[in-house]
């Protein structure tokens, strides 16, 4: 089985990624919540001024600063937003001992997309679904299930896709980028594909080496967590980019 990524190469890959995203622009439309694997909601903002040293390196980027706290602050007992501070800080005081789980970020992607156009919606409402996952060593996973059906009552709308090396409209259009951006932090992490299939034709966002186009029924992205620890999916979406990161638990 492949071997994490030492604290060595995680901590080169931090500063790394702290200048991969130095200059996104922020687009408030398209802002979803990041959600810590501890159930806390990332704030930037309280990250940025509690941790100078930190945006000294990183700017204040708000998926660069959360790629810090995820790889390296949370090892180092900085705290993601004013409420996890809170709550621990109150454990604390009231005598409790406190664990935290070792977290090892073993691949991460992210993709850019318009959050002006229709498919942005169901982009976001993949993200939303895919967002969360914990998988057990062993256990299988399959994209098409975990989203759930592509219907106007699951919160997808028409938009782009393509059929039969055509371009078209249709139900869901856009979810392929999520389980694209997932196949590629897949790779990214050594994790192999039991089943994935590229797109009839090339798309914007991807190579096409990373692509993994959906169709209900009929195509899928499969996997096994083949590692001896859980394994979590985290996706979320923000400043035209959506992110899916792979962290073993």
């Amino acid at each position: 089985m492949k071997k994490y990524l030492t604290h060595a190469v995680l901590l080169f890959a931090s500063v790394a990624a702290c200048f991969m995203f130095l200059a996104m622009p922020v687009k408030a439309q398209d802002l979803g919540a990041i959600v810590t694997p501890d159930g806390y909601v990332f704030d930037p903002v309280y990250y940025a001024q509690q941790n100078p040293d930190v945006v000294a390196v990183c700017g204040d980027s708000r998926l660069a600063l959360y790629q810090h706290y995820l790889m390296s602050g949370r090892g180092e007992g900085r705290f993601g937003s004013a409420s996890q501070a809170d709550a621990v800080n109150a454990a604390l005081a009231s005598g409790e001992t406190l664990t935290f789980a070792p977290m090892t970020l073993l691949g991460m992607e992210s993709t850019p997309y318009d959050p002006t156009i229709d498919r942005a919606t169901n982009v976001q409402v993949a993200a939303d679904r895919l967002n969360g996952t914990l998988l057990q060593p062993g256990e299988k996973f399959s994209y098409d299930a975990r989203i759930l059906p592509r219907t106007a009552a699951y919160g997808y709308v028409p938009a782009g896709v393509i059929v039969n090396k055509q371009h078209a409209v249709g139900m869901g259009g856009g979810i392929c980028q999520v389980s694209s951006t997932l196949y590629s932090a897949m790779v990214n992490a050594g994790i192999p594909a039991t089943e994935r299939h590229a797109h009839s034709l090339p798309v914007p966002y991807i190579s096409r080496d990373r692509e993994a186009s959906i169709s209900a029924g009929a195509m899928d992205l499969r996997f096994t967590n083949v590692l001896q620890n859980q394994l979590y999916i985290q996706a979320f979406y923000g400043d035209g980019f959506v992110t899916v990161m792979l962290i073993a638990m």
